[in-house]
């Protein structure tokens, strides 16, 4: 029997069936479809196939329903390996998945739509011209995970609204994170991700609750976790988006896109895994490019933490598992391009250095302001950090659940409630108390997606959480804790600028539309996505098109061929733009690819900015530009 056939047999329903509670519980709601401000509609009809009343949406496909597809018929091996090789991503492999083209063109088979394009990478995403009636018999199908209206004027701008659900007729009381971070008032707008366990086996009660999709990677395998991590990914999500029947969350009906870091291959020693072998990877990569695909910048939390084991001796290395020098802190640079990510400190009573994110383990150069990514410490309602507290899992004695105070230290940037949070278990459905650092990064991340739209860059929302901590009084050795905050308060925001054009020294053709599209990735279609000429130096001229804006900073994301080079940023203003004198230059210590430097410049209002970068990479580019201030 041949292939087609066999998957003519295994989808000849897909586009018809209800949920049949294998990808989506029986009892969830069906899907929302996320609609643009200006969505791309069919022009009158002429010699193309489409009829007037189509609209032009971009729908992907349960990845969970993709992997076991690709189990059944033994396609695996043709599934998309995204590796990296000796630093840098084997841009040679990079390919839409041709198992995805396949689920895809079947699955569709009968249902009168038609791939317009395939939109992804990494997920089985196309677009396709749907009528109003096609867009909603597609909420119903369990293999659809999301279905989303094409921007028309700029698809690197959507509107950041959906027909979230508001809080249940039966909402329980506000609980105490959400009044005192001040998110009491009502929310819809802005989705939120998360990096964390799976949800298999939860309740029902979760998805009535928390309107969320759950992503895993398609090349890995089904890891079985703990009971402690089967408890904690409920948690999480109802922190952030519990509508109120069982838990009221920050953001009450937010749509929620969960990455599952357990379904992935095994996880090694972080400071020596490679790509594939690694699960936070993995999730990170899958989130990010997922992003980008639906030209959408967000918040992510990731609520794991680890100090590194020397795997012979068990011996810690003083060492965390998230420095920005190892994979996973190299991956959180990238991922920040995205996301404004905030990382849990962990709860081992000790400097969070050696646990969380840091820039650079020798203390004194361990956080960095806008890299696009905070370290969250917890406390509980008085502001104070919290001593103790539990998992409160059935059938686990108290001493194996316990909780240690959390993490310390000058890698900590802010505060967020973590002691004694509301939500829905696991196994009972019911409400349930936990306490850690894993809900206060989630609740950050939750206040953060409130301000903006799609649009929101990552450094504009770590400002605006900035701006609106407030010290509680307290202490947590010798750092005064800073608190999360809700407020209409942004003034210190900067403003994305758009310049009028990019170019090379000497050059005519303007960059702009590759330097700064909002795009930071090899696209899906191929074409040129970065500038280099093709030595260790790069020499660009930024026009902001007139005096007008203050500029403040500048962000870049490089492209190396290896990760954790030294190297050189200079920005240098002018209104001439045949004389640039002066500037100072920023030193960096690990120039890596992708991952995005910050420079800050002392308000200019000039016009033209050279931006010269160096580094002892022998072939650097630039993939994004990005000009702030106001």
């Amino acid at each position: 029997m041949n292939k087609e056939l066999i998957l003519a047999m295994i989808f000849s329903c897909c586009l018809e069936s209800a949920y049949a509670g294998k990808y989506r519980p029986e009892n969830a709601e069906p899907l929302s479809i996320i609609y643009a401000q200006a969505p791309v509609e069919s022009k009158p009809f002429n010699s193309d196939s489409r009829a007037p009343s189509q609209t032009l949406y971009r729908i992907e496909l349960n990845t969970l329903y993709a992997f076991d597809v690709a189990k059944d018929l033994n396609l695996s091996d043709n599934l998309y390996n995204y590796e990296v090789k000796n630093g840098k991503e084997d841009s040679g492999r990079v390919n839409i998945p041709q198992v995805f083209q396949d689920i895809i063109e079947v699955a569709l088979k009968g249902s009168g739509i038609f791939v317009n394009a395939y939109e992804s990478l990494l997920n089985p995403a196309f677009s396709a011209w749907l009528t109003d009636a096609q867009a909603e018999k597609l909420r119903y199908d369990e293999k659809i995970s999301e279905i989303r209206q094409v921007e028309g004027k700029d698809r690197a701008v959507f509107s950041g609204k959906s027909e979230f659900s508001s809080l249940s007729t039966k909402a329980v009381p506000v609980g105490w994170p959400s009044t005192y971070v001040n998110t009491t008032t009502a929310f819809s707008g802005n989705r939120v991700y998360i990096v964390d366990g799976g949800t298999s086996g939860a309740h029902p009660a979760l998805t009535a609750d928390v309107n969320f999709t759950e992503y895993a990677n398609p090349m890995g395998n089904p890891h079985y976790p703990s009971i402690f991590e089967r408890y904690h990914t409920p948690h999480i999500l109802s922190v952030v988006g519990g509508r109120g029947n069982v838990v009221r969350g920050i953001n009450p009906g937010q749509n929620v896109k969960l990455y599952n870091k357990d379904f992935n291959n095994i996880d090694w020693d972080p400071s020596t895994a490679t790509s594939t072998q690694d699960k936070i990877f993995w999730a990170l990569q899958l989130a990010a490019r997922n992003s980008e695909d639906s030209s959408e910048f967000s918040s992510l939390a990731l609520s794991s933490n680890q100090a590194i084991f020397d795997y012979q001796s068990t011996v810690e290395k003083n060492q965390s598992a998230l420095l920005a020098t190892n994979l996973w802190g190299w991956t959180l640079r990238q991922a920040s391009n995205r996301f404004f990510i905030t990382n849990s400190s962990g709860n081992y009573d000790q400097n969070a250095c050696y646990t969380a994110y840091t820039y650079n383990n020798q203390f004194g150069n361990t956080a960095q302001i806008n890299d696009g990514i905070m370290v969250v410490s917890g406390i509980d309602a008085t502001g104070n950090v919290f001593l103790s507290g539990t998992n409160d899992i059935p059938g686990v004695p108290a001493s194996d659940s316990a909780v240690s105070r959390p993490t310390w230290g000058e890698c900590i940037e802010v505060w967020a409630p973590a002691k004694d949070i509301p939500g829905i278990s696991y196994s009972t459905g019911a409400q349930r108390l936990s306490t850690g650092t894993s809900y206060a990064a989630p609740i950050v991340a939750a206040i953060a997606s409130r301000y903006g739209n799609s649009s929101t860059r990552p450094i504009q929302r770590e400002q605006f959480i900035r701006e609106n901590m407030v010290a509680t009084g307290y202490y947590d050795h010798g750092f005064a804790i800073k608190a999360a905050k809700y407020s209409s308060n942004s003034s210190s925001v900067p403003y994305y600028l758009n310049p009028l054009s990019i170019y090379a020294p000497g050059t005519s053709a303007n960059l702009k539309s590759i330097l700064s599209n909002g795009k930071f990735y090899p696209p899906t279609n191929g074409g040129a996505w970065f500038y280099s000429n093709n030595s260790n130096q790069v020499r660009l001229i930024v026009d902001m098109g007139s005096n007008n804006n203050i500029v403040s900073g500048v962000r870049i994301t490089p492209v190396t061929g290896s990760n954790n080079k030294t190297g050189t940023l200079t920005v240098t203003a002018s209104n001439d733009p045949n004389s640039f004198i002066g500037g100072l230059a920023m030193y960096e210590a690990h120039v890596s690819n992708l991952a995005p430097i910050y420079y800050s410049v002392q308000n200019s209002n000039a016009r033209y900015f050279q931006i010269a970068f160096s580094s002892d990479d022998s072939n650097l580019g630039i993939s994004e530009i990005e000009m702030y201030g106001k």
